[in-house]
């Protein structure tokens, strides 16, 4: 069991890093529901474990992402999807880059927001 468990893990996580932009704008486009909602998972996985890092480090590094607690899921799935429609030249990057580039040109934070 355990095994099985540990080689699920590993070809999940490298599956996470292969994981392109263009991948990503395919599945948010598909009309297939489940590539949709792993498109979604993955967008919100990526948001809340940057959110996670820069809070548990928020003593070592000027944070970089100010977003309100209004913003949904809907909306950053949209404003991800406006962004790699706009820029397909660079739809060959990780998924994860054009969700971090999107957060921070999206929800920079002013110096009023910053500690």
């Amino acid at each position: 069991m355990k095994k099985t468990l540990v080689a699920l893990l590993i070809t999940l996580s490298s599956n996470a890093f292969a994981y392109t932009g263009n991948t990503l704008f395919s599945d948010l486009r598909s009309s297939r529901v489940e590539n949709r909602l792993s498109a979604i998972m993955y967008i919100g996985g990526v948001v809340a474990g940057f959110q996670a890092a820069e809070s548990l480090y928020a003593q070592q590094i000027v944070p970089t992402i100010c977003m309100p607690n209004s913003v949904t899921a809907e909306q950053l799935n949209d404003l991800v999807k406006n962004q790699l429609e706009i820029n397909p030249e660079t739809r060959h990057l990780l998924a994860l880059h054009h969700i971090v580039y999107m957060l921070r040109q999206t929800f920079p934070c002013s110096k009023k927001q910053l500690p």
